[in-house]
């Protein structure tokens, strides 16, 4: 045929359109011989020495607020999980502990006293328990083990994302410091407000926001000190793109490793498959069937777990209740995504006259990623924001392009070195300003439990909290403070009344339930009538129950005081 005797394209010619031709039917049936020299090329040691370098200061880093914890920390506190959404850290104990003392993988809900199915939730935190159970160790060493796998795990797909787009080391380089570094304008933003207002224009200063957004949906900085299943989520996302590309380009074993790397996705983070999923399909719809295998089996991979999800998620009534109309995680306003995104998203338009000369699939397979990332952003559910993960370091490829190309057109256009300083300083200050100041907010959490509540409780608390997990049972429902039952889940076989703003149902109701219980004008009668309500089985009473100034349970008939130590009273409900 005289299309498959035509001689390969020319890079620059590889995303040429125009009128239907040989060339046009080839690009359709065959990936573009530019694609195949790209994925082709070589890294060498340089890459490698760079990349070593790179996971030594960023474990450095991540590694700081532990020791700090770990030296000057508050004596009277004691930390467990993450610095990042730490009260989430007692969902995934709760999975491990459950995980561990079963055969099976369906687990329940320890943050509320209704009773409801077993579901398959954190896949890998039941996986973690049983790894924990196996060997002997604690599931806070499997799980502090799988935060820096995560942490490596990160870097290196971001790594090989930016290297499957970019070509030049330094394009690349500043990718991954961009993805990883960088956290917003809100800081900036806060400032002007504040100058806004000192200065008489209140309307104005209206208009920005007065607190700082740590989205981990829109910056992969946060990331990094969250859960492993966030940071493996976003690293199997990542790779998922370079797999993909391989696997177009006929390399057929790279079909079953896209497959695999999508199923382990769909039970990491199942937020993530159908954005990605939707990405590659519009690919391959628009590249043609050479594509189209790879596209199908990852839709066909990640079909289970979305099936499964959405028939959870929406039929069941305990289920949609909870993880799905609580799940409250709405995306920024449009108008806000360029100081939510940050330099990332400023720059990234400046990078189009050099995108559009890449080979086709590339430049396709990036825009498709970023558009429909941020069109899942706002798809009409409470929890939209969740969509959002990988996005980020997608602006930050085409960011990367456009500052380093803007530096040199400005010394192609004999701009001055005083003004490229001021220029390169902006984006320096534009770049890590939030970063850095969210970064030293976690170290003096980890030293002084402020701006943030990193040690969730006390250690007459945590002692208490293992004496009961130790002398209570599947069946028990414990009746404490918020503060103090999100912690405690974790570490007992039952369940508390109120733990958290998600997993427990009617959290609103709840909440207010247990407020009015420990609040210092409630009689005992009331306090009777809420322990029926409530389904509790055990009352705590420490330091957080008497901040409301609560009467001594011990004067409730109907409660006897099983443990007594520290400030810490555990009450069996005998009526």
């Amino acid at each position: 045929m005289a299309v498959a005797e035509r001689p390969p394209l020319p890079l620059g010619e590889a995303g040429g359109e125009g009128c239907v031709s040989s060339r046009t039917l080839e690009s359709r049936t065959h990936p573009s011989p530019a694609l195949r020299a790209v994925l082709s090329t070589p890294r060498g040691r340089g890459d490698f020495t760079w990349l070593l370098g790179a996971a030594v200061v960023m474990l450095a880093l991540c590694g700081l607020p532990y020791l700090l914890s770990a030296l000057v920390g508050p004596s009277d506190l004691e930390r467990i999980g993450t610095f990042w959404f730490m009260r989430d850290f007692s969902q995934y104990e709760a999975a491990m502990r459950e995980g561990a003392s079963q055969s099976g993988w369906l687990i329940h809900d320890h943050f509320s006293a209704e009773p409801h199915s077993a579901a398959l939730m954190y896949p890998l935190y039941v996986a973690a328990g049983k790894a924990a159970a196996l060997l002997g160790v604690s599931n806070i060493a499997v799980f502090t083990a799988l935060e820096w796998i995560g942490r490596l795990a990160v870097l290196g797909a971001v790594h090989a994302f930016a290297s499957t787009f970019l070509r030049e080391r330094r394009h690349q380089r500043l990718a991954v410091v961009l993805a990883l570094g960088t956290l917003g304008l809100d800081t900036l933003a806060t400032l002007s407000r504040a100058l806004l207002d000192a200065v008489g224009l209140h309307a104005a200063a209206a208009v920005l926001p007065d607190t700082i957004n740590p989205y981990l949906e829109v910056s992969s900085f946060g990331s990094l000190l969250s859960a492993p299943h966030l940071m493996l989520g976003l690293a199997l996302t990542l790779l998922c793109a370079p797999i993909y590309l391989q696997a177009v380009a006929g390399q057929r074993v790279w079909l079953a490793v896209l497959a695999a790397t999508v199923v382990s996705l769909s039970l990491v983070h199942s937020f993530n498959t159908p954005v990605l999923v939707s990405v590659l399909l519009v690919h391959a719809a628009i590249s043609g069937r050479y594509a189209w295998p790879a596209a199908i089996l990852a839709g066909l991979a990640a079909a289970p777990m979305a099936l499964y999800s959405v028939l959870l998620y929406q039929r069941d009534p305990f289920w949609s209740g909870t993880y799905s109309a609580q799940n409250l995680m709405p995306s920024p306003a449009p108008w806000s995504l360029p100081l939510d995104f940050g330099l990332v998203l400023i720059a990234a338009p400046l990078a189009w006259p050099f995108v559009r000369r890449w080979p086709v699939e590339r430049r396709r397979l990036i825009l498709a990623w970023i558009g429909l990332g941020l069109l899942w952003m706002y798809l009409p559910v409470p929890y939209q924001r969740r969509f959002a993960l990988g996005v980020q370091p997608g602006l930050a490829v085409l960011a990367a392009v456009g500052i380093l190309e803007a530096n040199a057109w400005m010394r192609a256009h004999r701009v001055g070195a005083v003004k490229r300083r001021l220029v390169n300083y902006a984006v320096v200050v534009a770049a890590t300003s939030t970063s850095l100041l969210v970064y030293l907010g976690v170290l003096a959490s980890a030293a002084s439990n402020k701006p943030a509540e990193v040690y969730l409780w006390s250690k007459p608390e945590a002692a208490a909290a293992e004496w009961l997990g130790q002398h209570s049972s599947a069946a028990d429902v414990v009746l404490a403070t918020t503060e103090f039952a999100n912690p405690l889940a974790g570490t007992i076989d039952g369940r508390v009344v109120h733990g958290h703003i998600v997993a427990t149902l009617h959290s609103d109701d709840k909440a207010a339930l247990v407020q009015r219980f420990f609040s210092s004008d409630a009689t005992q009668d009331e306090r009777a009538e809420i322990l029926h309500e409530s389904h509790a089985t055990l009352v705590a009473f420490g330091p957080r129950e008497r901040m409301p100034g609560a009467a001594d349970p011990s004067a409730q008939p109907d409660l006897e005081m099983i443990y007594d130590r520290d400030g810490v009273q555990l009450f069996r409900v005998t009526g």
